[in-house]
């Protein structure tokens, strides 16, 4: 059993430590805690203390609980942890300079992303990196990573051998080599295997037998084995390829600062860069470090291996097995044998009681219950503070851990037996504390991206408001497709089959009889046709933003999606389309037909998800959420566990 790592007590000793913290057990807060011990204790300047986690979001939380550490420490209005590190202070002045110092240098103060990282050390040690200087940073490469596909597919396949091109049009398409790409710009370290073979002596044997009415068995083998032959070649080539057009553009993308860097650090000038940055960087935390590919480990193991500098990679093992971000489970499971040390974070300052009991009751039924036998489950043991302010239900304390088990066939049941029950909690006399639960301390967990509209569906028809949590792409959305119909229209005005068809959408809002109507009437018609042809000009004049503007505006479009039901949904996913639709343009030079198609290939390809192209919440004000991961709520449904229908908790 791994020991418990207290953010007060622990030793912060030399070389890799790994701490695991499942969720709510104070992770943020351990962090915080470390880089005050850093500062007071070891004297270590807050410049020199790097810290890195996942997304913007979190780092900016990171930073500001953080410096709320540092000002508790100082003003003493003492967090419990923070009191025990006071206690052990013997010099006092010097404490409060220390911590005085680190706040007047805390804008400097190293807490990055991973990327972040990555090309501050890139810019700063260009000549070490070998990176050119004003070099752009492209926050969607997929334009590059189309082109290098399809000009392969054009020197390759635009031919007239039919034969060759049936067979391949049957087993791969652009879009499959597009997918390849993506996969090796997303893990550098993939081996392409096996290796290309003859492609030109394949291709005259398939033609040949094909020819002479050979084994269809033999030429379906033949067949595939130049498909995969192709793969390869195209892996291989591309790769080089994608590489080279960047560097000549003078580009590069979040991924292409991650493999420089470890590149850098692996290269001639590797062993200064490496000992500068463990000066300039004397202490690293990693944090969710169960996000972490293999390059990402690379570069903190590069750095810090062999030296006698403390670094701490903070995470969840359980959660690693998913591949969120990219993550590796094998990448963090071959870190944390390597570490010098390993504990865990024992306390949960969220759940109840009996619900830890319960849970750990569950996961302990299987020896592997993670099925990878490197990852267990720690004993986790609530601190009391939830237990404080119970959930009750009619002034009693329910069991905080129950199960409903629906056959098959009650699928179509489930959303609705779970906003029901949600009704019922709503209008009983159901607290936390002394307060009564509102919608927003409710959440849903659902399985995929296709149930949150079905959850969301069911609640409305009890008046329950809700938002959706989700990490489904907007370029996925209905609403997507209706732009791509709207922008077609405008591009042509004078096309009446596609205008008719932009007017058909929920935007504009004519159903078949509307439509017929305004067709028949040739003043009214001519005056549409006359709209799109300005909405056409202003575009072309003045830009995209401004001609969506005008839309907007002079359509009524605002007031028409919020009439529907779920109108907070729609109109939010339209006005992020219009944001990402600028952000193209502006990125990628684009014209209007230029980023039609653009929208298009977004809509058609399964482009990787990015952060900027997941649904953002319609709304912030009291309302149940739908999700696919656990927050900080009451009462949490989750729906369609695997094998059974459904489980409420």
């Amino acid at each position: 059993m791994k020991p418990e790592f207290i953010a007060a007590q622990t030793p912060l000793e030399k070389g890799f430590t790994v701490i695991e913290a499942s969720a709510g057990t104070g992770k943020t807060t351990t962090i915080s805690a470390i880089v005050l011990r850093l500062l007071v204790e070891q004297g270590i300047p807050i410049e020199q203390i790097l810290v890195t986690t996942y997304t913007e979001l979190a780092t900016a939380e990171l930073r500001g609980r953080i410096r709320d550490t540092i000002l508790d420490a100082l003003t003493q209005q003492h967090l419990p942890f923070v009191q025990e590190i006071i206690k052990k202070a013997t010099d006092r002045k010097q404490f409060e300079r220390k911590l005085k110092l680190a706040l007047q240098s805390f804008d400097e103060a190293p807490i990055f992303t991973i990327h972040g990282f990555c090309a501050r050390i890139l810019a700063d040690r260009a000549f070490e990196s070998g990176v050119l200087f004003e070099t752009e940073l492209v926050t969607d490469q997929s334009r590059f990573v189309h082109e290098v596909a399809d000009d392969f597919w054009r020197a390759h396949f635009y031919s007239d051998d039919t034969i060759m091109a049936g067979l391949v049009r049957e087993r791969l398409t652009p879009a499959h080599l597009v997918e390849l790409l993506v996969q090796l710009t997303n893990n550098p370290s993939l081996r392409v295997s096996p290796p290309s073979e003859n492609r030109a002596a394949l291709e005259k044997k398939i033609t040949e037998l094909c020819r002479a009415g050979g084994n269809p068995e033999e030429i379906a083998q033949l067949a595939e084995r130049f498909i995969v032959s192709l793969q390869s070649e195209f892996c291989e080539w591309a790769r080089k390829e994608l590489r080279r057009r960047k560097t000549d553009r003078r580009v590069q993308s979040f991924d292409d600062m991650l493999t420089r860097l470890d590149e850098a650090l692996r290269g001639e000038s590797g062993k200064e860069l490496r000992k500068s940055l463990r000066e300039r960087f004397t202490v690293a935390l990693v944090d969710e470090f169960q996000d972490t590919d293999p390059v990402q480990y690379s570069i903190f193991s590069q750095i810090y291996g062999g030296s006698d500098r403390s670094v701490f990679f903070i995470g969840d093992p359980k959660q690693a097995i998913y591949g969120f971000r990219g993550a590796d489970v094998f990448t963090y499971l071959e870190a944390a044998k390597v570490a010098n040390r390993r504990y865990t974070l024992g306390r949960n300052w969220r759940s109840e009681a009996k619900l830890l009991d319960g849970v750990n009751a569950i996961f302990r039924r299987r020896g592997d219950p993670f099925v990878i036998e490197s990852i267990d489950l720690s004993p986790v043991t609530a601190s009391g503070k939830a237990d404080a302010e119970p959930l009750t239900i009619g002034g009693r304390r329910d069991q905080p851990l129950r199960f409903w088990i629906a056959s098959t066939d009650d699928k179509a049941r489930v959303e609705e037996a779970v906003a029901a029950e949600i009704a019922s909690l709503l209008a009983g006399e159901t607290k936390t504390g002394e307060r009564k639960i509102e919608p927003r301390d409710i959440a849903v967990l659902v399985n995929n991206n296709t149930q949150p509209g079905w959850v969301q569906r069911a609640l409305a028809d009890y008046r329950i408001p809700s938002v959706v949590y989700s990490a489904a792409s907007v370029l996925k959305s209905g609403e997507a497709s209706e732009l791509s119909r709207v922008l077609m229209a405008v591009s042509q005005p004078t096309q009446e089959r596609i205008v008719r068809s932009a007017l058909a959408t929920e935007v504009f809002g004519l159903n078949a009889s509307a439509l017929e109507n305004l067709s028949s009437d040739e003043a009214d018609w001519e005056a549409t046709l006359n709209r799109f042809a300005d909405y056409h000009v202003l575009w072309r004049d003045h830009g995209f933003v401004q001609m969506m503007r005008a839309l907007l505006i002079g359509e009524k479009v605002r007031s028409r999606l919020l009439r529907w039901r779920d109108g907070e949904r729609r109109l939010t996913n339209v006005l992020h389309l219009i944001e990402l639709l600028h952000a193209a343009c502006v990125e990628n030079r684009l014209g209007i037909n230029g980023l039609i198609k653009w929208l298009a290939r977004q809509i058609s390809l399964g482009a990787e998800l990015k952060d900027e192209h997941e649904l953002r919440l319609e709304s912030r004000t009291n309302k149940s959420g739908v999700a696919k991961s656990w927050r900080r709520w009451f009462a949490n449904f989750t729906s369609d566990l695997p094998g059974r229908n459904i489980a409420a908790i």
